[in-house]
């Protein structure tokens, strides 16, 4: 379901940081500890670690590092994100109800819910050693690095930039190979995070950067075209959820299948109707659609 994840060593004159854990499952723990031993370090040698954003698949092993006394650091926003997640176990059910609210099947909650779950699995509760914000400079094993507080894919997602060497850390804001996904949560409507993620998409193509590593699969060479494309990927899911708006209010549900089809999977549909509520709030935002609220169902149509 996340595939694999990119955890990348900073290492100079033998001092080492890692960027990025991967999730707490099957084994990953001494697969992390394997790659450092190929690379002539080891666990008990990293300064720090620094996560990009609060998804499992990058930070799913930071209490285990904490508990070899390694230092964790992610921004404010996605540290306040993981102590309301912790600290709330219902959160993950009330997540999949909130799908209700724009007619997803009851029948959706019982595939959901458990997806909830696993994700959940993959993650240890921690609390992050240090906070950092958007312009912080932050030295990773001897460099400077600025913090670029890039929302979207969560509010607190940040990129890693060492301006003298015009190296990026992009996480997931930009991805090689795939489109991210933009989704909408109930604690963050009408916050817009489409509109975020694009802002923060021209902020990071206009960095002189020579090569971008990126939080799932190969670097990135050309990161302004790559933006560029992500972009117009955007903008196209934009335009189908559009062209799916009627006269007569429709419930996201029902946009979703008409602008992407009906996913054979759950979780796919669950991803699907999720990025639908991102462009459709997009779209009310710029008034191009508009949301009709009738008790505690939500349909859009067109204007």
């Amino acid at each position: 379901m996340l595939g694999s994840v990119n955890c990348y060593l900073i290492e100079n004159d033998g001092r080492a940081v890692l960027v990025d854990t991967g999730m707490a499952a099957g084994g990953n723990l001494e697969v992390l500890e394997t790659r450092l031993r190929a690379h002539g370090t080891c666990l008990d040698s990293l300064e720090r670690v620094v996560c990009t954003h609060y998804h499992p698949d990058h930070c799913g092993q930071a209490r285990h590092l904490q508990q070899r006394g390694i230092p964790v650091v992610v921004s404010s926003n996605d540290a306040r994100a993981l102590e309301n997640y912790f600290a709330d176990a219902g959160v993950d059910e009330r997540r999949s109800f909130f799908y209700g609210d724009h007619e997803v099947p009851e029948s959706f909650h019982k595939y959901v819910v458990p997806a909830f779950g696993f994700l959940r699995s993959l993650i240890e509760p921690f609390t992050a050693d240090e906070r950092c914000e958007d312009g912080d400079e932050i030295e990773l094993a001897g460099e400077i690095f600025q913090v670029l507080v890039t929302p979207g894919h969560t509010d607190g997602h940040i990129c890693l930039f060492h301006r003298e060497k015009k190296i990026l850390f992009t996480g997931d804001q930009v991805l090689n190979d795939t489109s991210v996904n933009i989704s909408l949560r109930r604690e963050s409507v009408h916050a817009v995070p489409l509109d975020a993620y694009l802002s923060s998409l021209h902020r990071i193509a206009a960095l002189d950067v020579r090569i971008a590593y990126s939080g799932h699969g190969e670097k990135i060479q050309d990161l302004a075209v790559r933006c560029a494309r992500l972009e117009k990927d955007q903008k196209t899911r934009l335009a189908r959820v559009s062209d799916a708006l009627t006269d007569a209010p429709l419930s996201a549900m029902a946009l979703s299948e008409r602008a992407f089809g009906r996913k054979r999977r759950p979780f796919s549909q669950w991803l699907s109707i999720a990025q639908t509520i991102s462009c459709l709030e997009h779209l009310v935002s710029r008034r191009q659609a508009i949301s009709v609220h009738e008790g505690n169902k939500i349909r859009f149509s067109g204007v």
